[in-house]
């Protein structure tokens, strides 16, 4: 398992820990047991029947909730979905924050994660005022915040009952809310150039490549997200979309989503996140970026790593 891979892998299972215990102090990261990634054949990759997450509230179907939610986001590229891991419910959201300089100075990289940090809970204080069923139906709003070059500045978490049911926030409010976010990252040093690559007819850009994603999904999908994020390890692509314990479905869904990714020159790992209709996580899988370019789509799977469930 590569330091990347049990990083992220670390990022998720935390997100759920962190909602678990609200607002109560984090089990520092060192504490938290890591289980070690397995490749298996395709034949063998487990599809399990997980317990249902809790039924949201009367009136608050967590589908609608998003669908309804995404109008309004105050930001032009925003990605909003939501998941449950071990039965905590998380409304996640990923934008690229305009006022961010992915080539800031060292000087300024304090000014910029903490302009990630209160932009962050302005829009979650945004996200409560449009829905009631924000504080009802979800446990935890996590949000990543990256520059317009996608490179990450900030991921944390709030419980969605800390937030202000008030019209309006002062300063000093969107200080105390951004206080109450558990921090999962947060920039302390200035992003890695982006990579270049010469753009060719095999070659895409990520909105292209999002585009293409999204006619995939179609409106069917309604809790389908995809989005990149550029790391201190590298690039990582996240697809999540949903689907029964089936792996035939699973195995079809996966050759669709390679199919559409080879392009991407500087995607380092895939990550993929298959949820049921509840949006109950099924699987969490990491593929290198180097096999998504070179396997042929119906074979990647052979080349994904389990990160969730770990191993009996």
């Amino acid at each position: 398992m590569t330091p990347h891979i049990l990083r992220c892998a670390w990022c998720l299972l935390a997100a759920a820990a962190l909602a678990a215990c609200g607002p109560s102090p984090v089990t520092p990261a060192a504490a938290v047991p890591t289980s070690t990634v397995t490749i298996v054949p395709r034949t063998t990759l487990p599809l399990p029947i997980v317990p249902a997450a809790p039924s949201a509230p009367a009136g608050c179907d967590r589908d609608q909730v998003v669908v309804d939610l995404r109008s309004s986001l105050p930001y032009a590229e925003a990605s909003l979905s939501h998941s449950a891991l071990y039965n905590v419910h998380t409304l996640n959201l990923w934008f690229v924050d305009p006022g961010i300089d992915p080539s800031a100075a060292e000087a300024d990289i304090s000014r910029y994660a903490d302009m990630a940090l209160r932009d962050a809970a302005a829009v979650s204080h945004v996200l409560r005022q449009a829905s009631a069923c924000v504080a009802s139906a979800f446990d935890g709003i996590t949000i990543r915040v990256v520059d317009r070059e996608y490179n990450e500045w900030y991921t944390g978490q709030v419980d969605p009952r800390l937030v202000p049911t008030s019209a309006g926030l002062s300063q000093d409010d969107l200080a105390q809310l951004a206080s109450a976010f558990v921090p999962g990252y947060q920039r302390s040093s200035a992003p890695r150039p982006a990579p270049e690559s010469a753009s060719t007819a095999e070659t895409c850009r990520w909105d292209e490549a999002h585009a293409r994603l999204e006619v995939l999904f179609g409106a069917g999908q309604p809790n389908a997200t995809s989005y990149v994020v550029r790391d201190d390890e590298g690039t990582n692509v996240w697809v999540q979309w949903e689907g029964p314990p089936v792996f035939e479905i699973f195995l079809a869904d996966v050759t669709r989503i390679a199919s559409v990714l080879p392009c991407l020159e500087s995607m380092d790992t895939l990550w993929l996140i298959y949820v049921d209709s509840e949006g109950q996580t099924q699987l969490i899988l990491a593929a290198a970026g180097e096999a998504v370019r070179t396997v042929e789509p119906a074979q990647l799977v052979e080349h994904l790593e389990i990160i969730y469930p770990p191993p009996q």
